[in-house]
């Protein structure tokens, strides 16, 4: 499902599946990291540069937030940096279902139908294409005003 997230220009992302695990590298051209600052990258609320020197802003909590996520799900993140010549980042998160060739039990939906009442617009794009890949048709249940609590079929 394609990213409504723009990815500037000078950056690339990347996902492969590498053995048991979900690879993400996000690569991008800007300044790089100074090494003396990569060993704190990951502390909260830390941010590379200081003073007037410092170009960007931030509260130095995005890479502590996906370092902490990233370790919930038994994964890993790793940096390649070099001044002047921009920054790599990798996530490797385990693949669980396949280690364990857990099979999707997805027989016997074609053709069933479900109803769907979720809130979040991405959310029931995801789940809704999820859904029909296996033949599930899907109907949405939408809010008949704000706050009302009502419900209507919306085909």
């Amino acid at each position: 499902m394609p990213s409504n997230l723009p990815i500037p220009a000078a950056s690339s992302c990347t996902f492969s599946c590498a053995g048991d695990y979900l690879q993400i590298s996000v690569r991008d051209t800007g300044e790089g990291i100074p090494a003396k600052e990569v060993v704190r990258l990951f502390d909260p609320f830390f941010q590379v540069g200081t003073g007037v020197q410092r170009n960007f802003q931030g509260t130095g909590l995005g890479l502590a937030i996906c370092e902490k996520l990233i370790s919930m799900m038994d994964g890993d993140i790793a940096v390649e940096t070099e001044p002047g010549m921009g920054s790599r980042f990798t996530i490797r998160i385990p693949l669980y279902g396949v280690q364990n060739g857990t099979p999707l039990l997805a027989d016997g939906l074609a053709e069933k139908c479900c109803w769907l009442a979720v809130h979040n617009t991405a959310l029931t794009m995801f789940i809704t294409s999820l859904l029909n890949h296996h033949g599930v048709k899907v109907k949405k249940l939408c809010r008949r005003g704000a706050g009302s609590g009502r419900y209507f079929a919306h085909r």
